[in-house]
């Protein structure tokens, strides 16, 4: 078709053809802008089917291959060939130096815990530093500082924990804001310790960690922690009467550990905490430190447990394993770590240890099954105690307490009903209520 000269029609595109505008371009370029194009729709196609298959996969398998992140209180969870058996958990005791350490991490024994003391250096003398270390008392100086002791612990190859026994206070809050900043590169479980109360035997001049502050740095800086709180003690071998954990002891932690996570919020509210305890002052503790785990444990993750550490006081009595083996019994293999060098875990483990029964109560009084919040109504004066089995040692006063193993009988000495009550007291466990002579059973 002939046009007149200079002279061409003006094209006009197509709007319901979008390929008609390739028609504005020269022959030669539409070519690329078509190769263009496919590219780009090719490129689209891949990832959109790629999601989709990625999508279905771990829609039919998510059960399989979903892995749940670990929690840094969950000792347990770190370690699977011991199989929720937190006695065979293997420590290494005072890792205070360079040696010790590299010892731990690389000797032929499997250390799956670090236990390690933490102390400003040159504390309480002339020439205290504001300066981590690791050393426990009386020694005020080391070879190896705190943050040389994480930086070689996040660089290991192996999962292994850290337990930090903090000495002061003054240098938790300083560590703890380490500990977190590294927290993701650490290998294993973090526990974080300190002695908040007087216990038995303690010495005068040894004086517990404040428990506000220690409890508030704890939940501020590292709540994904496991909350280790204990108690000073002592061991003299002519103070027969400090040789256990009373209800003294025991009530006072349960209401810390309870108004502390009643002030946390759910967020940051520890999920676990333990109780170091003393080997040597366990025989005659069986009853409180039971209803104590048993009462700090909210179910779930957030369980209580006890760890067994040992001292060497002079005179002082190794543990033994029968003792040990009745604490497993009762708590559990997943709520009792035994820190102790030198013991054949194994020995432990024995099934069917013997252990106090609780007796049939009395036929003519009544039973009733009390939680942690249950308020009874008592008069102190009016009341006397019958408890099962009788070496359980409980007394009236801010609150009763009665373990799982034993029932805690009230009697009324004068009247076979209850008096008012001039003051409610909590009560804990197997109660039986009743009037007239109520005895033990045999």
């Amino acid at each position: 078709m002939a046009y007149a000269a200079g002279k061409r029609p003006q094209f006009v595109a197509n709007p319901l053809n979008p390929v008609s505008y390739l028609q504005l371009f020269p022959r030669s370029t539409q070519k690329y802008i078509v190769c263009y194009m496919l590219f780009w729709v090719f490129v689209g196609l891949y990832f959109i089917y790629t999601g989709l298959a990625v999508y279905l996969f771990k829609m039919a398998y998510s059960s399989v291959f979903e892995v749940k992140p670990k929690q840094m209180h969950d000792i347990l969870s770190y370690f699977p060939e011991v199989k929720d058996d937190a006695t065979k958990i293997t420590w290494s005791h005072a890792t205070n130096s360079k040696k010790l350490l590299h010892d731990a991490l690389n000797g032929p024994n499997r250390v799956m815990v670090l236990e390690s003391d933490v102390l400003m250096k040159g504390a309480g003398t002339s020439q205290q530093e504001l300066l981590p270390i690791m050393a426990h008392p009386p020694d005020t100086d080391s070879d190896l500082t705190f943050d040389e002791y994480l930086a070689t612990v996040a660089a290991s190859n192996s999962t292994v924990g850290i337990k930090l026994d903090f000495k002061a206070i003054e240098v938790v809050e300083l560590c703890l804001q380490r500990v977190a900043r590294v927290a993701d590169r650490l290998p294993g479980p973090v526990i974080v310790n300190a002695d908040i109360l007087r216990g038995p035997g303690a010495p005068a001049d040894k004086e517990p960690i404040d428990h506000r502050r220690f409890l508030r740095f704890h939940s501020e800086l590292t709540p994904r922690a496991l909350l280790s709180v204990g108690w000073t003690t002592g061991y003299s071998a002519r103070d027969i009467g400090n040789r256990r954990y009373g209800w003294e002891h025991v009530v006072p932690m349960w209401e810390l550990v309870t108004s502390m996570r009643e002030k946390s919020s759910s967020a940051s509210a520890p999920s676990a905490v333990t109780f170091p305890v003393r080997a040597s002052l366990l025989s005659d503790s069986l009853a409180q430190l039971c209803w104590l785990v048993e009462a700090c444990d909210a179910g779930g993750g957030a369980t209580a447990s006890l760890t067994v550490w040992m001292a060497k006081a002079p005179g002082e009595p190794q543990p033994e394993a029968a003792v040990l083996r009745r604490y497993r019994t009762e708590l559990g293999s997943r709520r009792l770590f035994v820190d102790l060098p030198g013991l054949d875990v194994s020995s432990i483990a024995a099934r069917n240890a013997s252990l106090t029964s609780s007796p049939t109560p009395p036929a003519a009084a009544a039973t009733r099954r009390l939680s942690n919040a249950t308020l009874v109504p008592l008069q102190p004066a009016d009341w006397t105690i019958v408890a099962f089995p009788p070496r359980v040692g409980v007394g009236l006063g801010r609150a009763c307490v009665a373990t799982r193993a034993s029932r805690l009988s009230l009697q009324s000495r004068d009247t076979p009903s209850a008096p008012t009550a001039l003051a409610p007291l909590r009560l804990v466990g197997d109660a039986q209520f009743g009037a007239g002579p109520m005895a033990p059973a045999a």
